[in-house]
């Protein structure tokens, strides 16, 4: 009797755990594209009205190699000040994505980015593709990869490569 009346209640706690546990199954397809789409107002409209509203405020990026905001936490004015440096550097920027996959928490963007460099006047078109943390609804982080080389071609810089050693002299 005694290891029943200890059982009852461990059956009712956990029955209560399990319960009180959203069943959040992650962000449809649908919800993405919709969100995403808000997001390319942002960067290609240059509304940052909706940061506040689609952008966790503790928005992380965690890795995006080159990007002077990686491995940081931005907030949204850090967030809304990177878009404007962005946007200013390339104003007539266009994101066009090219696919959204959607599976639980994260969102895979693969997207295709076109503008011109304001210092050179040169057009450029780059591809590249983003994973997106989602939480509540929002953005939250991202892992990104780009191509960059592609993209510095575009602008006109070259690769030198290192010179070759001298080779060492033969002993007679």
């Amino acid at each position: 009797m005694k290891k029943l009346l200890m059982v009852i209640p461990l059956v009712f706690l956990l029955c209560f755990t399990f319960s009180c546990q959203q069943g959040e199954e992650g962000i449809t397809e649908e919800e993405a594209k919709a969100l995403f789409d808000r997001d390319l107002r942002i960067w290609n409209d240059g509304n940052l009205d909706i940061v506040d509203e689609i952008i966790a405020p503790n928005y992380v990026i965690y890795s995006d190699p080159h990007d002077p905001y990686e491995n940081q936490t931005l907030d949204h004015n850090t967030y809304k000040k990177r878009v404007l440096d962005f946007r200013t550097a390339y104003p007539d920027i266009q994101f066009t994505l090219e696919d959204i996959i959607a599976k639980g928490d994260k969102v895979l963007t693969r997207w295709t980015l076109r503008g011109t460099d304001k210092p050179r006047g040169k057009p450029f078109a780059v591809t590249g593709m983003t994973i997106y943390h989602i939480v509540g609804g929002k953005l939250k982080g991202h892992w990104q990869n780009w191509d960059r080389f592609g993209f510095y071609q575009q602008l006109g810089f070259t690769i030198t490569p290192p010179q070759s050693p001298e080779p060492p002299e033969e002993k007679k």
